[in-house]
């Protein structure tokens, strides 16, 4: 019978490991279905978060560094961000001023230091005490755009007016009207 003892011994020895294998078999399922359940939850809700959120159309962006300019005006940026092309806006550029030559000077600068298409600078018909940006119908976004790389705020950009402060646009999208602060910097322009 001893050896019936040594059998019995070695298969309740071989049976403590099988109930251990079932018991860690049973722990490692349970932590998968734990694992999957998270999985599925932090999912869900990265999808709602995906869905939920705003869509935002993206515009191609132009970086132009300038900063002559930049300093003149006393900007705290000296990189402009340009979602409409320069060369596709025609501006007129009017002296409201008494200072010579500022806006043949200005319009220089917006064509060959910005890109924008120019017409032959005038005088506007009246004095202006301050400077003015008026924009034809659809040119908004450029308006705003020369306006914030020039230095005007936007509380000095304005829609075309019935009868703008000069003799002839000319098919001009934009008409930079010069007061007394941009004109005055025009000679420091490069």
């Amino acid at each position: 019978m001893p050896d019936t003892e040594v059998e019995t011994e070695q298969i309740k020895s071989q049976r403590v490991p099988r109930k251990a294998k079932e018991t860690i078999e049973k722990s490692l399922n349970f932590q998968r279905f734990v694992l999957l359940v998270l999985i599925v939850a932090v999912a869900s809700v990265l999808f709602a978060v995906i869905k939920d959120a705003p869509t935002k159309s993206v515009q191609p962006s132009i970086k132009k560094s300038n900063h002559s300019l930049n300093s003149m005006i006393s900007k705290s940026s000296t990189t402009t961000t340009v979602s409409v092309s320069p060369a596709s806006v025609t501006v007129l550029v009017a002296n409201g001023t008494s200072i010579p030559l500022a806006a043949s000077d200005w319009s220089k600068y917006l064509n060959q230091e910005l890109g924008y298409q120019v017409l032959p600078a005038v005088d506007s018909t009246t004095p202006a005490s301050s400077s003015a940006l008026y924009y034809q119908p659809g040119m908004q976004k450029a308006a705003q755009q020369l306006a914030g790389t020039i230095g005007l705020s936007s509380t000095e950009i304005f829609a075309m007016p019935q009868s703008p402060p000069v003799s002839n646009l000319n098919g001009a999208d934009l008409l930079l009207v010069l007061g007394p602060a941009l004109a005055s910097k025009a000679s420091s322009l490069p």
